[in-house]
C-alpha cells in the first residue's frame, strides 16, 4: 500500500518526471514512515504551488492536483456530509458528475454566500496558526515549491466572523520555484521562523484588519482584480449553437491580433523559459567555476605553506651547519694550538736530554 500511495503521488497528483517518482516525493514518503511527519503541509504546498505556477502561465491545463481540488470544491457545495471513501457513488448521487463544461459554468454561476459550506465538520473551532516569525502570514515547505497561505482569509472556514477587510500587509505574497535557482538563505529564514509560531490567541498584532471597510466591499473589489466573474450562459444560446451572423471587418480585425498576441505570448513564454533554463545553467557553471577557482586557491595556499616550511626548514639547517662549520673552525684551531704546544715540548726535552748529556 505504501508503494501504491507514493506511485498515486508521484505520478499522477504532482508528476515531475513521466512515470517516474522523483526523489523528493520519496522524502515525503520516507519522512512520513521513518519519522512519522505530517505529510499534509507537503500535499497542500504541492496544490498551493501548483496553482500558483500554472496560473502565472495563463492558459496552461492544471491536471495533476485535480482530484484534490475536487474533491475540495465538491465538499463545500454538496448538500449532504461528503463520504470521500465513496466519492463516485456521492457525486452520481449529488448529480455533479455528469456535468458538462457549459452546466459546471451554469453551476458556478448560481452559487450565493449561502449556498456554499463554509465550515466543514472535520475542521476545528479555531485557528491555531497567525504567522510565524517575522513573516506576516504562515510560510510553507514543500517538495517543490515554498509558499505562504494568509490564516486571515480562511476564518470563516473555522467559524469566525470576518471583522472587516484584511490589511495589504498581511497578505504579502511569498512564491518561491526551487528550479529557478537557490534560494537557501530565504529557505533558512523560513525554517527559522517555524520556530517561533504565533497562533491566534496570542496574536497581539494592531491593523491586521480594517474594520473601516466591509469584507463584503473588499471581497468584491478583489474579484474585479483577479477577473474572477463571468458571465452565465444562456440555456437557449447554448443549444442553438453558434450564430450564423457574418462577422464584421473589426471582430476579423481583433481575432487576427488576438492570433498575433497568442503566437507572440507562446513565442515569449518559450524564450522566458529557455532564459531561466540558460539561467540555471550559467549558474551551475558558476558554481563548478567556485568550486574549482575554490580549489585552486586552497592548493596555491597549501603550496605556499609549504615552501613557507621549506624555506624555514632550510634556514634552520644553514643556521644549523653555520654553527656546526664555526664548531669545526674552532676545534681545528685549538688542534693546531696543541700541536704547537706539543712541538715545543719536544723540542724542549731534545735540547733537555742534549746538556744533561754533554754535562
Amino acid at each position: 500500500m505504501d508503494v501504491l500511495a507514493l506511485t498515486i503521488y508521484g505520478i499522477d497528483l504532482f508528476p515531475k518526471i513521466e512515470e517516474f517518482v522523483d526523489y523528493t516525493a520519496i522524502d515525503v514518503f520516507v519522512a512520513r514512515k521513518t519519522r512519522s511527519e505530517n505529510p499534509v503541509t507537503t500535499v497542500l504546498v504541492d496544490v498551493y504551488g501548483t496553482l500558483s505556477f500554472f496560473q502565472e502561465r495563463k492558459g496552461k491545463k492544471i491536471l495533476c492536483c485535480l482530484p484534490a481540488l475536487y474533491t475540495w470544491m465538491t465538499a463545500r457545495v454538496f448538500k449532504e456530509t461528503v463520504d470521500v471513501k465513496s466519492l463516485p457513488e456521492t457525486l452520481s448521487h449529488q448529480g455533479l458528475k455528469d456535468k458538462g463544461g457549459n452546466d459546471w459554468a451554469r453551476f458556478f454561476a448560481g452559487l450565493s454566500e449561502r449556498s456554499i459550506k463554509w465550515r466543514l465538520p472535520w475542521l476545528g473551532n479555531k485557528l491555531s496558526r497567525q504567522h510565524c516569525g517575522s513573516f506576516p502570514n504562515v510560510p510553507l515547505i514543500g517538495a517543490r515549491y515554498c509558499i505562504n497561505y494568509n490564516p486571515l482569509l480562511v476564518q470563516r472556514q473555522f467559524g469566525h466572523p470576518m471583522r472587516g477587510a484584511p490589511s495589504p500587509d498581511y497578505l504579502a505574497t511569498l512564491f518561491i520555484y526551487y528550479e529557478y535557482g537557490h534560494f537557501i538563505e530565504l529557505l533558512r529564514k523560513v525554517k527559522s521562523a517555524w520556530e517561533n509560531v504565533v497562533r491566534a490567541e496570542k496574536d497581539l498584532r494592531n491593523g491586521v484588519m480594517d474594520s473601516r471597510v466591509s469584507y463584503h466591499t473588499w471581497i468584491l473589489e478583489r474579484v474585479k482584480e483577479v477577473k474572477l466573474p463571468f458571465k452565465p450562459i444562456n440555456d437557449q444560446s447554448a443549444s442553438e449553437g453558434p450564430s450564423q451572423a457574418p462577422e464584421s471587418e473589426e471582430v476579423k480585425q481583433l481575432k487576427a491580433q488576438m492570433e498575433k498576441l497568442r503566437v507572440r505570448n507562446a513565442r515569449l513564454e518559450n524564450e522566458l523559459q529557455r532564459a531561466r533554463n540558460d539561467i540555471v545553467d550559467m549558474r551551475n557553471d558558476n558554481e563548478e567555476k567556485s568550486r574549482a577557482y575554490e580549489n585552486i586557491v586552497k592548493s596555491q595556499k597549501a603550496e605556499r605553506d609549504y615552501t613557507f616550511r621549506v624555506k624555514q626548514d632550510l634556514a634552520a639547517a644553514s643556521k644549523e651547519l653555520s654553527m656546526r662549520v664555526n664548531e669545526k673552525n674552532v676545534a681545528l684551531e685549538e688542534g693546531r694550538q696543541w700541536k704547537q704546544l706539543y712541538e715545543e715540548a719536544r723540542r724542549d726535552k731534545r735540547e733537555a736530554l742534549k746538556r744533561l748529556r754533554e754535562a
